[in-house]
């Protein structure tokens, strides 16, 4: 909560000693959750999105019973589409995180990613990898959005004019 006085923080602040706090804190909770990774088995996901400026990420999450946990975020601008570079990202994680305590990886469906997926397999023997479900269902959705009668049906809803619905059907 903020009060009447309360000075706030430059973007020279932000960027220096307020990035490093956070990072320190950051760091410390890592090092608590890492320490019950080893209790538990766990799922390594792995996610890439791009931003509005058209830069790639990979980011690495940790799921497990107890508690989920952001890993890790790489900029992939220039290798994304490159398996021999998934390989070496996603490998370098698992080791990182220990194999033996990684139950299942889970990344995107595209071919890239597919190929990573079936060499991980190979490979690891403590492990499954397995396709994104929400993803495959997406580019599914996708798919079916393209088929001519669900197209032009979705274009016709697109610019269907709701403002003759009465108020209380449209909340």
């Amino acid at each position: 909560m903020f009060r009447r006085g309360l000075k706030q923080s430059s973007p020279y602040e932000i960027s220096t000693w307020v990035l490093k706090a956070e990072v320190e804190n950051i760091d410390m909770i890592k090092v608590t959750y890492m320490g019950t990774w080893k209790e538990y088995r766990f799922m390594v996901i792995s996610d890439r999105w791009m931003d509005r400026k058209g830069r790639s990420f990979i980011n690495f999450l940790v799921n497990s019973p107890k508690e989920d946990f952001f890993y890790k975020s790489i900029d992939a601008l220039r290798s994304i589409k490159s398996g021999a570079f998934l390989w070496e990202q996603l490998d370098k994680v698992v080791v990182e995180i220990d194999e033996e305590h990684v139950l299942q990886v889970i990344t995107d469906n595209y071919a890239s990613y597919v190929n990573v997926g079936a060499r991980l397999m190979d490979t690891r023997k403590y492990f499954y990898w397995t396709p994104c479900t929400s993803h495959c269902l997406d580019l599914m959705l996708e798919d079916i959005g393209k088929m001519k009668i669900h197209k032009e049906t979705l274009e016709t809803a697109k610019g269907y004019d709701s403002s003759h619905i009465p108020p209380w059907l449209s909340s």
